[in-house]
């Protein structure tokens, strides 16, 4: 059974307590609304449930897409960091480690994911621990096509021990043991396997691709137990122009222009945007949720990337900048990826790889 709490209860909690405790203890009324807002704006993820998103989402490519394992023809690891509305308690804090390799005696790509976000100031909890694969076919000339999967491990928790409850509280100011939390906590987490399916195309200047995630929630027995999120759809391609050079050389020079729509829920974000690449650098400018849609919760976010490659390694950062009315009140969201290639040298990768970005 879930052990979510419902948000009427969680902002119920938060309601009645918090004020009694800006009494006693001085909490500022501040924080408490900067809490509130949080619990609001992230109701999605507390009772209908959706998944992280990250704004460098090629630089998290097993994330993004199973078909993207071992895209680069090589072997990599990659470490991403987000760190999502610094200056409000309680924000959204996402780790993501992945290897991938590419095996050019059977055309596949395989690759590990480990996942791990943390919400609300690491209220809610969730970790994702996945197995990729895919292959790779030649359906012209100069397009290719690859079907990929991958199968995880999912669990959800709730941190109880980082909430007070009314049965806690004295007037002597001691902290009793509280029995609504000896009730809590005996349910026990949110654990399940699930599946992510993808298909991508590409040639050597365009790609597009498709990934269907929580594919196991299509059953309805398995749904009716709780704990599996709504379906994600996600379509993403590009294309790019090649000033000068040749694709991820050291004389690189292109302009590269992208998308990424995501379907979930009631929710639709389509994110826009395009990159300046001139080795070892790389620019980027994207427009994340862009309001075309009334489903979504806010009106988006203007976001700036920079990349570096030296040698084997990739480093990574991007800034969202807040557009809505508490873009003064969040502090945007910083996100950065380290990546190492341990395979360095392309010019003797068999495999063609996809144009789309390399850095985000």
């Amino acid at each position: 059974m879930e052990n979510d709490l419902p948000m009427s209860e969680i902002l119920s909690f938060f309601i009645k307590e918090y004020p009694g405790l800006a009494n006693k203890t001085g909490i500022q009324m501040r924080k408490f609304i900067y809490i509130i807002t949080i619990l609001i704006v992230s109701g999605s993820t507390v009772s209908n449930g959706q998944d992280p998103m990250f704004t460098q989402f090629y630089a998290a490519p097993v994330y993004l897409s199973p078909s993207l394992a071992g895209a680069d023809g090589g072997t990599r690891v990659i470490l991403n960091f987000r760190d999502q509305w610094p200056k409000l308690p309680g924000d959204y804090i996402t780790y993501a480690l992945s290897a991938d390799h590419y095996l050019e005696k059977f055309r596949s790509g395989i690759g590990l994911l480990l996942l791990r976000d943390q919400a609300a100031g690491g209220l809610i909890n969730t970790t994702n621990i996945g197995i990729n694969y895919n292959y790779n076919f030649n359906i012209s000339k100069k397009w290719k096509l690859i079907p990929g999967i991958q199968v995880y491990y999912y669990t959800k928790s709730i941190n109880y021990n980082r909430l007070v409850f009314s049965d806690q509280i004295s007037r002597d100011y001691t902290t009793p043991v509280s029995i609504e939390m000896e009730r809590l906590t005996t349910l026990k987490p949110i654990r399940h396997l699930d599946i992510t399916s993808s298909l991508l195309a590409y040639s050597d200047r365009f790609w597009a691709g498709f990934t269907l995630d929580h594919m196991l929630s299509i059953n309805s027995t398995l749904k009716a137990e709780g704990g599996y999120i709504p379906i994600r759809m996600s379509f993403y391609g590009g294309g790019k122009y090649f000033i000068s050079g040749r694709m991820r050389s050291q004389k690189e020079e292109s302009i590269t222009g992208a998308f990424n729509f995501m379907y979930q829920s009631q929710y639709k974000y389509l994110d826009l945007g395009a990159f300046y690449t001139r080795s070892p650098l790389q620019f980027g400018l994207w427009y994340r949720g862009i309001p075309i849609f009334v489903e979504n919760p806010n009106i988006g976010a203007l976001t700036l990337q920079f990349g570096y490659k030296i040698n084997n390694i990739t480093i990574g950062y991007s800034y969202d900048y807040t557009l809505s009315r508490l873009m003064t009140k969040t502090g945007g969201a910083h996100e950065v990826s380290f990546a190492v290639d341990l395979k360095a040298d392309t010019r003797k990768r068999k495999m063609r790889m996809i144009p789309c970005p390399s850095i985000m």
